[in-house]
């Protein structure tokens, strides 16, 4: 992820490596487990690079990005610090 830390209120550049392409569920959780954030994501190769918005709102603070798949019980997981 890049940049991390993050300033509110801008993108983040995500690249994935994943097993496999497909759909999969990407949630943005603050530290006390609230989701910021929920968006559908499907991944045409294994490899891909996204952006993904914080807002200006949210407060500053280490969050958590987390990726599961429908089909699965794997969960990809990283921190963003928000600042």
């Amino acid at each position: 992820m890049y940049p991390n830390p993050v300033a509110r209120g801008n993108s983040i550049q995500v690249k994935l490596v994943l097993p496999q392409a497909g759909d999969y569920k990407l949630e943005l959780l603050n530290t006390a487990g609230q989701v910021m954030l929920i968006q559908p994501l499907f991944m045409q190769t294994k490899e891909q690079l996204i952006d993904l918005y914080t807002q200006s709102h949210w407060s500053a603070g280490m969050y958590w990005v987390r990726i599961s798949s429908p089909g699965s019980k794997k969960i990809f997981q990283n921190k963003v610090l928000l600042k």
